[in-house]
């Protein structure tokens, strides 16, 4: 019931506001009539599911304090400003995850996500690209303790348009990405050239300049971390941050309840793995020459004794 209150306000503010061409375009979009429309605002039934999406997807949008009434839990804390870019986003998760297959949900709304947001956030393509890193136990035991960060979630801007990454890899047990979801707080870094990469297999490295990892979360509980890295300092301002919340709260659709694990259960330390990584990100600061090949080939001869 609370819901389709929420849905007879939105819709009683939009009609206090819209002119009659407003009007007319988004009563031929959901195919309905006006008068439906006032059985909507004053009767107990609201729209079915599928015109909640297109309205918002292609109304709303634009109706900030509406959207703040309509959806309290996402937008709470929000400004106009971010409500008119993220809605648009926010509705394509929606019908995302009313049509598309179990399998799919998590790379569908991780594009759909990821996408948005590095050029939301890159409007100038200073170069901005983008992960997300799931949570996941090696042990079988419940405890989660490796952050694999997937390769087919990348995106970016500018010089990371084409960015593809060789291969899915776990995060170092020191890196942003891990103590993100060990604290359950988003965490960024501009200087910190032990951190702000997530491990070594990470692309561009030396291009990077600032980075930051945000955790998606669900009442408290964590399934993973958005992982991003910019080519300028101090990339990640105050709007920037507010912006990143949003999308980390949308991602967190692509997620089931089985994905998430409470901060007692998270456990990230450090495996051979990941102080080979480790190894690879202090040769390649002594020798920024070395090629990725030539890293990896001296990487395997030190490591070939726990092999």
């Amino acid at each position: 019931m609370e819901e389709k209150a929420e849905w007879r306000e939105l819709l009683r503010l939009w009609m206090d506001r819209a002119s009659q061409d407003m009007l007319e375009k988004m009563l031929e979009d959901v195919d309905t009539t006006k008068r439906n429309v006032y059985r909507w605002i004053k009767g107990p039934t609201g729209p079915d599911s599928r015109r909640k999406v297109m309205m918002l997807e292609r109304h709303i949008p634009e109706m900030g304090p509406a959207l703040k009434k309509a959806f309290p839990r996402y937008y709470e804390v929000a400004q106009d400003a971010t409500l008119r870019a993220v809605a648009p986003v926010f509705a394509q998760v929606l019908r995302a995850q009313q049509t598309t297959e179990r399998s799919m949900i998590l790379q569908t709304i991780t594009s759909i996500v990821l996408y948005a947001l590095v050029n939301h956030l890159d409007i100038e393509k200073v170069g901005l690209m983008a992960f997300l890193g799931q949570l996941r136990s090696s042990r079988n035991d419940g405890q989660a303790d490796q952050v694999l960060i997937h390769a087919w979630s990348g995106h970016g801007t500018n010089q990371w348009f084409e960015l593809q990454a060789h291969k899915s890899y776990v995060a170092s047990s020191t890196s942003l990405c891990a103590q993100a979801v060990t604290s359950g707080f988003p965490v960024f870094s501009s200087r910190d050239r032990d951190r702000v990469a997530c491990s070594a297999e990470t692309q561009y490295v030396d291009q990077i300049k600032s980075a930051a990892s945000y955790p998606v979360l669900r009442f408290g509980r964590i399934a993973g971390v958005i992982y991003l890295a910019s080519a300028q300092e101090d990339f990640f301002d105050s709007t920037k941050k507010e912006t990143l919340e949003h999308y980390a709260r949308m991602i967190s659709a692509a997620f089931f309840d089985e994905d998430f694990y409470a901060k007692e259960h998270i456990t990230i330390q450090a495996s051979i793995e990941n102080a080979y990584q480790q190894f690879m990100q202090r040769v390649k600061r002594k020798n920024p020459e070395m090629s990725y090949e030539q890293l990896k080939e001296h990487a395997e001869k030190v490591f070939q004794e726990y092999k």
